[in-house]
């Protein structure tokens, strides 16, 4: 089973890190915005520590 990581704003350091150190895990360089699934990599999907990226309301 292998993990792709994304985000609205990937930082660089870390897609790097991840994508040279960690063999089951992609982190995906571009950015890639949830609310717009048809962009996002096909298979399962979860939100973790996303919340950030919400308003309050």
């Amino acid at each position: 089973m292998k993990l792709i990581l994304t985000d609205l704003y990937p930082n660089k350091s870390i897609v790097e890190r991840y994508n040279t150190s960690v063999d089951e895990v992609t982190y995906i360089e571009k950015a890639v915005d949830a609310a717009v699934l048809q962009d996002a990599p096909k298979g399962l999907k979860t939100m973790v520590n996303s919340f950030h990226h919400m308003p309050p309301q």
